[in-house]
């Protein structure tokens, strides 16, 4: 299972830049009803995401403003990202080593192809384990088989 285009595909990506209000983000974010947004620079590069729990550290805790914010000002720049060729697998080990709940998809130039979440992943590894055991109990047991009785 590759990350594209088995968990992303077809995903119609929302970014921000830098200079951008943090409200306005906010809002796209809540419209398209998403938790994270990536930032880019001029040239579509990746240089940082923004979660709802950035949101949630500046304005409910901080006090911050968000009309005087910029998606610069609140975004988090140490970013790991994974390829589109990643597996599922190596993507979900690296969130749970992280505690990240999104990793951004990206080209080998850096420039950003998508955004896999955890609950991307979960739904994906969870069909693909009930695929296995389906196949697994067929094989065992053939057309004699019934998970009802």
């Amino acid at each position: 299972m590759r990350i594209i285009p088995d968990v992303v595909n077809d995903q119609n990506l929302l970014v921000a830049r830098p200079g951008d209000n943090a409200r306005q983000v906010a809002t796209a974010m809540v419209e398209r009803h998403i938790s994270s947004i990536l930032v880019v620079d001029d040239a579509g590069k990746l240089i940082g995401i923004i979660t709802e729990r950035d949101f949630t550290r500046y304005f409910a805790v901080q006090g911050v403003d968000p009309n005087r914010t910029t998606a610069g000002d609140i975004m988090s720049e140490e970013l790991e990202a994974i390829s589109p060729d990643d597996s599922a697998f190596s993507a979900l080990e690296l969130m749970e080593l992280k505690g990240f709940r999104h990793l951004p998809v990206v080209d080998d130039d850096g420039m950003p192809l998508g955004i896999v979440s955890i609950r991307d992943l979960y739904a994906v590894i969870t069909r693909a384990s009930r695929d296995l055991l389906a196949k697994t109990q067929t094989y065992l047991f053939d057309d004699r088989y019934n998970p009802d009785m």
